[in-house]
């Protein structure tokens, strides 16, 4: 799971898919095929290894939201792909690893319909 110091910012919207959590790797797949490769945000996201299982929270929700491999979920924040070679001083707590595809996403909300 790729780890950004910090708190999430910006709000566009990657649309809806299903969620895949691998050892290396979390990504959603819309309906019409475009990957995200998911990067989360320390301050608002934890990962349980035993139940595989992420819980994001991110204010305001009331409770935390909980997301396992094959969720469906929407999802907001920004895209990095515009970003590379990175333009930004990102402050990684654990790098995307390079077997994973998909256009990379900074999660900043997330909902499940």
């Amino acid at each position: 799971m790729a780890v950004l110091d910090g708190f999430g910012g910006s709000e566009s919207l990657a649309g809806t898919g299903k969620i895949q959590i691998d050892d290396n790797c979390v990504t959603m797949r819309r309906p019409d095929g475009v990957v995200f490769l998911l990067i989360w945000h320390a301050a608002e996201v934890s990962w349980d290894g035993k139940e595989r299982e992420i819980t994001f929270s991110s204010p305001p929700p009331p409770q935390p939201l909980r997301i396992r491999d094959g969720d469906i979920i929407t999802v907001g924040g920004e895209g990095l792909q515009d970003d590379v070679p990175v333009k930004r001083n990102l402050q990684w707590l654990a790098t995307p690893s390079p077997s994973c595809d998909g256009r990379q996403w900074s999660v900043s909300s997330v909902t499940k319909p």
